[in-house]
């Protein structure tokens, strides 16, 4: 379907009348815009009348719906914090790109979590006395440590079993950074970019712009599978901590916060540019696909992974790092045309900057942590809890 239609090819496609069209946009159904080149002529987003092809899909066959909505269909619950639209990502109706390198972290958990472009949340100093030790356990990877550390903390914070919408972003302050000292030891400068910079030896302004970018960039992105899991959570009225417990657990999987992983290994295969090519093209013979690469929710290109992209050329430290990705980049968009998206992003930005290996995914997991914060104050506001009913296929009791 075109992406922009005629009324009257939203009348043929839906089989109603031109006037009818005029009742959808002012019922809210349909959007319209004015045609640049004629302003008494309108134009209707085809996405737009694809939602209503399947709401009418839905009310025919509802279990056939129900099912298709688990993998990348049509909405199943409302939610002001992100969008996808013509290959652009929004938080709240602000761009995202935008958002990245003009802004922090912080600033932008308050847009999530109070709609308010303002980071402030974070001034208030935490109540959290946990033992110094905890700190410290460097024995653990930085994703485990901040997986332990978070229901010994809920145990320490009363407060943060309180559920009210003036509550839970201040939980959500406090359990980031208990994270960040979960990745980097401590927290004890201003910061969440400042604290994990000043460990991983990277401190300079510039790489603090880069590292909120990625981690603005990670925050949300729809009902993805951590973020669902989160908000069902939130929906049993499960804490704060126990709401991130569930991202994170979700998130450690390879198709999700993993893929960064992948990727690595990918490119632990290609030990030399001039390889890039030729390694590629075997990857895709035997249709194996290229980790990192494309984006079913983005056409044209995943922009997450364009400015990361943008950003590791511009800030990279390791300028061997930076020529090697954007050789193998240079082989996989000429042989497949496939683009990179944040996973790879991630990963790329880690490298040129000199950060631990584990940095892709614990920038994702820090970022996402705002999101899947912000699916859990939505949740608890609307009051319900999501209880979808499976599909019986074992055997009849009745044949037994």
């Amino acid at each position: 379907m075109k992406d922009y239609l005629t009324a009257q090819e939203v009348a043929d496609i839906l089989d109603i009348s031109v006037p009818t069209v005029y009742s959808y946009v002012s019922r809210g159904l349909l959007s319209s815009e004015n045609v640049a080149s004629d302003h008494r002529i309108k134009r209707y987003r085809g996405s737009d009348v694809e939602h209503l092809l399947k709401r009418r899909e839905a009310q025919r066959q509802p279990e056939d719906f129900a099912k298709s909505t688990l993998h990348r269909g049509m909405p199943v619950l409302d939610s002001g914090i992100s969008l996808i639209r013509d290959g652009r990502l929004y938080y709240r109706g602000h761009e995202v790109v935008k958002l990245a390198q003009n802004h922090t972290i912080e600033q932008v958990s308050g847009l999530l979590w109070l709609d308010e472009l303002d980071g402030s949340l974070f001034t208030f100093k935490s109540k959290l006395q946990l033992p110094p030790e905890l700190w410290h356990w460097r024995e653990f990877p930085a994703f485990t440590r901040m997986q332990m550390m978070l229901p010994l903390a809920a145990t320490q914070d009363r407060a943060g079993t309180v559920l009210h919408p003036e509550h839970v972003p201040l939980t959500g302050a406090r359990i980031l950074r208990l994270l960040t000292g979960a990745v980097v030891g401590h927290f004890e400068k201003p910061t969440i970019a400042e604290n994990i910079l000043s460990v991983w030896h990277s401190l300079h302004p510039y790489n603090q712009q880069a590292l909120d970018a990625a981690l603005i960039l990670c925050a949300d992105h729809g009902l993805n599978a951590s973020s669902f899991a989160a908000r069902i959570a939130a929906g049993t009225h499960a804490d704060p901590y126990a709401v991130v417990s569930a991202g994170l657990a979700t998130l450690s999987g390879t198709r999700q916060g993993g893929m960064g992983q992948r990727v690595r290994s990918f490119l632990n295969c290609i030990k030399r540019p001039e390889d890039a090519e030729r390694i590629v093209e075997e990857r895709l013979d035997k249709r194996e696909d290229i980790p990192g690469c494309d984006h079913p929710m983005y056409p044209n290109g995943d922009p997450r992974g364009k400015l990361l992209v943008k950003l590791a050329r511009q800030y990279a430290v390791d300028k061997a790092a930076l020529e090697y990705h954007l050789a193998v980049l240079e082989a996989v968009d000429q042989i497949s045309g496939q683009k990179p998206s944040v996973d790879w992003g991630l990963v790329m930005l880690s490298d040129v900057l000199t950060l631990p290996e584990d940095a892709p995914i614990l920038l994702f997991a820090l970022g996402r942590t705002v999101g899947w914060l912000g699916h859990a104050i939505e949740q608890y506001e609307s009051g319900g809890m999501i209880r979808p009913t499976a599909r019986y296929t074992g055997p009849d009791p009745a044949e037994m």
